[in-house]
């Protein structure tokens, strides 16, 4: 199985940091499912296209919000960029 890396922004890593800690524990279940297949052919999430932005995507995290991520498929990296945030949780 070919794992993909994940990597953050700088401000995606500060808006995780700002979270309750068990919302962090959900992002972190989350990442370990997109190192296995980011793409909505390939994941277990439920994976959509974000918008008219070519490879880009969005997952949704519990019941709490989405994230927003990058798929660069040459270099096998998923680029975390954004994360719309629903509830205080």
């Amino acid at each position: 199985m070919v794992r993909w890396r994940i990597v953050q922004t700088p401000e995606y890593a500060s808006a995780v940091a700002s979270l309750a800690p068990s919302s962090r524990e959900a992002l972190a279940s989350l990442y370990r499912i997109l190192a296995q297949g980011p793409l909505p052919e390939e994941s277990l999430l439920a994976v959509m296209p974000y918008a008219a932005i070519p490879n880009a995507y969005s997952v949704p995290v519990g019941g709490q919000g989405l994230v927003v991520y990058l798929v660069l498929p040459a270099k096998q990296t998923v680029g975390l960029v954004g994360l719309i945030w629903t509830s205080e949780g």
